[in-house]
């Protein structure tokens, strides 16, 4: 498996990972909260987004697709909210620690 395969199914979970969120926001509506964690669905569905933008950054960057500058610009925005920079860092280095255990340091492209 080459890198960019692996960030592409990765962000392909992430996507059903925001799609189940912004199911259960319009179930259940944006200001209700999930009983065990008591985390606003609306705020649950904005780290989805989070994770998803994360994911779409690394393989953009992988990738080479020509929109890197668009997508810098949209992360230095994130990058202003310390909590969001925080936890788009925090995803970035999960993925990157399990690619490192699927695929190895120097796998594929």
């Amino acid at each position: 498996m080459t890198k960019t395969e692996y960030l592409l199914i990765t962000l392909m979970e992430e996507c059903a990972e925001l799609q189940k969120e912004a199911s259960k926001s319009l179930r259940f509506g944006l200001d209700n909260y999930h009983p065990l964690t008591e985390t606003l669905n609306k705020q649950r569905l904005y780290d989805e987004f989070l994770d998803v933008f994360a994911l779409m950054y690394l393989v953009i960057l992988n990738a080479d697709i020509n929109t890197q500058s668009n997508i810098h610009n949209m992360l230095l925005e994130l990058y202003k909210n310390q909590s969001d920079k925080d936890k788009v860092e925090q995803k970035l280095r999960k993925v990157m620690y399990f690619m490192k255990k699927t695929i190895g340091e120097n796998n594929g492209a």
